[in-house]
């Protein structure tokens, strides 16, 4: 029988955007997580046995990014250590990243791997807040959320993608949300439900009812918002009762206190942007991609801005930030302008994930800011 490349690229795309999955099953066996990583690379390993089903554009996009991290590597002063960990997570999340967004995949079966593994992460993750708290405090809350967030979201993609309006996934997105708002954090919170209305946006014909129901909803939607903070200390007190502490809920709640007597709500973000502004300014034409790591000696910064534009700015400098914006800009209109819907949707499914970095995380090391730039040069997903 002649090997599928294409069904085994999908399930490489699907097992790869679930890559904790495999991580976290080796925690629950209390193996080392390099069984995890070897999985990976045997995967990566088949791939090139049919070098013919990577789509290069992006790939050459990445070695020419390679190149100028090599360069960057040369000119630091830091142990070899410190540029192996920083070599070796760009290599995992960044280069690996663009091979997985370049394969050529087959619908039907990527659609059928993500479903699965969507199921089992809901799974995992509600097992380990419930059963295996010490490992839910070693990824913390932020991680937990962004982990448990992508599962909904791809699950209520497939059900408007298959004009599905109740499936057995319903049921289950709305598990997955409830137990983000209790454990998750506040901005996958927030992203969940953004992400939902953006995705149901998307589907709905052009027509009056969409736009009445949308009109209805924001009425609805500020009504909410004026009662914002006894709505969700009703929901939190109801849950205490039932003897179920809402972590995500109760520092949401936190934070509309803060807001309401002028505190920062940030968690420190504003002295960190501060902190980047300032670098930017000082430093023009950019410090590189580890200048930061040596030349800055500011106390909030820490390993990056939390901001993939100031991060940039710091980075490339001024004139990288505005490339880089006008890139951004030129990327946003090309995705709404494709026609194929199904396709423009998964792509801004993707953008949805990437916007974690306006808040947190570095794009060197981000897995889906290196797939979303590769599927969106890969013909094989415009027949999704």
């Amino acid at each position: 029988m002649k090997f599928n490349f294409l069904k085994f690229n999908s399930f490489c795309v699907s097992i790869y955007i679930y890559y904790h999955i495999l991580v976290i099953i080796c925690q629950f066996l209390n193996i080392s997580t390099f069984y995890s990583k070897s999985f990976i690379a045997i995967l990566t390993i088949i791939i090139f046995f049919e070098i013919k089903n990577i789509n290069l554009k992006s790939m050459f996009f990445m070695l020419f990014f390679l190149s100028i991290f090599i360069l960057n590597i040369c000119f630091t002063s830091f142990s070899i250590e410190v540029i192996k960990f920083h070599f070796f997570n760009f290599m995992i999340f960044g280069c690996l990243s663009t091979l997985m967004g370049s394969l050529k995949i087959e619908k039907e079966a990527l659609e059928k791997y993500l479903k699965v593994l969507s199921y089992l992460n809901i799974i995992i993750l509600i097992y380990m807040v419930f059963q295996r708290q010490d490992l839910y405090l070693e990824m913390g809350y932020m991680g937990f959320g962004i982990r448990l967030l992508i599962s909904p979201l791809i699950l209520f993609y497939i059900d408007l993608k298959n004009m599905k309006k109740f499936s057995l996934n319903t049921p289950i997105i709305l598990i997955s949300l409830v137990i983000l708002l209790m454990y998750g954090n506040r901005f996958s919170i927030l992203l969940g439900f953004l992400g939902i209305i953006i995705l149901d946006w998307n589907y709905r014909r052009n027509n009056y009812k969409k736009y009445l129901i949308y009109s209805f909803f924001s009425i609805g939607l500020g009504i909410v918002y004026l009662n914002l903070k006894d709505i969700l200390l009703c929901i939190y007190n109801l849950f205490s009762n039932l003897e179920y502490k809402m972590y995500g809920l109760l520092r949401l709640i936190n934070s509309l206190e803060r807001a309401e007597v002028g505190k920062d709500i940030s968690s420190g973000r504003m002295e960190l942007y501060k902190d980047a502004i300032d670098v930017i300014v000082n430093n023009p034409f950019g410090i590189g991609i580890f200048g930061y790591l040596k030349e800055i000696k500011y106390a909030f910064l820490g390993y990056y801005p939390h901001n993939i534009f100031l991060e940039i700015g710091m980075h490339w400098g001024i004139l990288g930030l505005v490339i880089f914006i006008v890139f951004f800009i030129y990327f946003l209109k090309r995705i709404f302008d494709i026609k194929e819907k199904n396709y423009r949707v998964f792509l801004i499914l993707l953008i949805l994930f990437n916007l974690r970095l306006l808040l947190s995380d570095t794009y060197i090391f981000y897995n889906f800011f290196w797939l979303l730039i590769a599927v969106s040069f890969n013909k094989s997903y415009q027949i999704l």
